[in-house]
C-alpha cells in the first residue's frame, strides 16, 4: 500500500495503544503460569498476533473476547512448529522458553527475521543440554539444564529476556551478563512483568537470580506504549494513558523532545538504550535548526531494516541533510523539510516517522509500503487522521 500525505498540523488527544513490550511478556508468563489468566490488551498488532500464534503452537490455549485474552498454560508435550512471522521478540523470547519446556521445536519466520543475530542464545542452549542446528529455520531438541548461565548483553537484550522468562520452568537459576549491556530498560520491563506474575528476580551487579517459583495466574493489563506514542508526541499532539513512571525506556521521548526545542546549537544523544526512537528523533532533529548527533547506534543495523541506512535515506529524500556511519547518525537541521517520496523499507517505524515528517514539510509526502505500520500499530493512520492528518491511499 502506498499513500500520499498532504502537510497539515496535528493537534488534539488520542489514547495510547497497549505496550507491545508488556503484551509479549504478559502473554508468555500467562502461558507458563499455574492456572488460567486474563490479560487486557487494547490493541493488537502483527507482532503480538505472532506471539499468540507461537504460544498456541507450543501448547497454550488463548481465547479472545473483545480486549480480554484468556490464557490457559502450556500442557502438552508434543513437538511444535512455531511461526514467528517477522517478530524478533517472539523468536528470541520463545526459543529459550521452548528449550525450558523440553520440547522439540522448529522456529521459522520471514522478512529480515532469518538474518537477525541469534548466536548468543543458541550457543548458550548448546552448552546447557539442548541440541540446536546451525541454520534457519532454527530446530531445538532437549531440555535446558543448568543453574548458572553467562550471556553477552551487547547484541540484544531480548536474549536475556528470553532466558529470564524460561528459567522459572526449569526451577530457577542465575544469569550473568557479560560485555556491554545494551537496552537494559527492556530487561527492566521483563522484571516488572515477572514480578506482577509472582516471580521476583533479584538483580545484583550484572547478575540476575531467578527464584525456584512458578508464575502465578491472575488478571493483568498491558500499560500504554511510549514507543508508539512518541510519534504523535513529536508532532505536538497529546497522548493519554501513559505511565510516567513506566519501566519503558522510550518514556525518555518527552525529555528528548524538550532538548530538541533548542535552536542553533549542537546536540548529542546516546541512543544505545532507545533504538526504537531513532527514526522519529531524526525527523524532529531535521525540523529544528542545528546539528544533532545520535551516537552508539550500531545495533540499529540489525532491526526490521538497517535503520541507520533507512533513517538517513528517509531524511534526505524529504529534503533534509543526514549522514550515517556504522554507529551514528548526524542530522543538520534546516528548520523544516521539503517533502518527497519515502520507501518504508518494510519497517513500521520508518513508515510512521515519514508520516509525522509531513507536519514539517511544505510539499506532499509519498510513502511506499505504508502498510508496514501493521507490525506494531495497525490503527496508526486512523489516529493520524483523527488528529488532523490528511492522506490518500494510491
Amino acid at each position: 500500500m502506498d499513500i500520499v500525505i498532504t502537510p497539515n498540523k496535528l493537534e488534539g488527544r488520542i489514547g495510547a495503544i497497549s505496550s507491545k513490550s508488556y503484551a509479549h511478556r504478559m502473554l508468555i508468563c500467562a502461558a507458563l503460569a499455574d492456572g488460567e489468566s486474563e490479560i487486557v490488551i487494547d490493541n493488537l498488532s502483527k507482532d503480538i498476533e505472532a506471539t499468540i500464534s507461537a504460544l498456541t503452537s507450543l501448547g497454550a490455549t488463548i481465547k479472545r473476547k473483545d480486549n480480554i485474552f484468556s490464557v490457559s498454560p502450556v500442557k502438552d508435550e508434543k513437538d511444535a512448529f512455531v511461526d514467528c512471522n517477522e517478530s524478533g521478540s517472539t523468536l528470541r523470547f520463545l526459543v529459550p522458553v521452548g528449550a525450558a519446556l523440553g520440547k522439540k521445536c522448529t522456529f521459522t519466520g520471514k522478512g529480515r527475521l532469518p538474518e537477525r543475530p541469534m548466536s548468543p542464545i543458541l550457543d548458550l542452549l548448546k552448552a546447557n543440554g539442548v541440541s540446536v542446528n546451525d541454520t534457519f529455520p532454527i530446530e531445538i531438541d532437549g531440555k535446558l539444564s543448568g543453574e548458572k548461565f553467562r550471556i553477552d548483553g551487547s547484541v540484544s537484550s531480548q536474549f536475556i529476556t528470553g532466558l529470564l522468562l524460561a528459567l522459572p520452568s526449569t526451577g530457577g537459576g542465575e544469569i550473568e551478563i557479560t560485555g556491554d549491556f545494551q537496552s537494559k530498560s527492556y530487561v527492566d520491563i521483563t522484571l516488572a512483568v515477572m514480578k506482577e506474575f509472582g516471580v521476583d528476580v533479584t538483580e545484583k551487579d550484572n547478575t540476575y537470580i531467578v527464584p525456584r517459583k512458578k508464575f502465578s495466574s491472575g488478571l493483568f493489563r498491558a500499560e500504554g506504549d511510549w514507543s508508539n506514542a512518541a510519534f504523535f508526541l513529536a508532532a505536538g499532539a497529546d497522548v493519554d494513558n501513559l505511565n510516567e513512571n513506566s519501566e519503558q525506556g522510550d518514556r525518555k521521548i518527552k525529555e528528548i523532545l524538550k532538548l530538541l526545542e533548542k535552536e542553533d546549537e549542537e546536540i548529542s544523544i546516546d541512543v544505545s538504550d532507545i533504538p526504537d526512537l531513532v527514526p522519529i528523533i531524526s525527523v524532529k532533529s531535521a525540523a529544528r535548526k542545528g546539528v544533532t548527533k545520535l551516537i552508539n547506534a550500531e545495533r540499529l543495523k540489525l532491526k526490521e531494516s538497517d535503520r541507520i541506512l533507512s533513517t538517513v535515506t528517509m531524511i534526505n529524500n524529504l529534503g533534509g541533510k543526514a549522514e550515517g556511519t556504522e554507529n551514528s547518525i548526524t542530522i543538520c537541521g534546516k528548520g523544516g523539510l521539503r517533502g518527497g517520496e519515502v520507501n518504508s523499507f518494510n519497517d513500521h517505524r520508518i513508515a510512521m516517522s515519514a508520516a509525522i515528517a509531513s507536519v514539517y514539510c511544505t510539499e506532499e509526502v509519498k510513502i511506499i509500503g505504508a502498510e508496514a505500520v501493521e507490525k506494531s500499530y495497525p490503527d496508526f493512520y486512523e489516529d493520524f487522521r483523527k488528529l488532523g492528518g490528511i492522506y490518500n491511499v494510491l
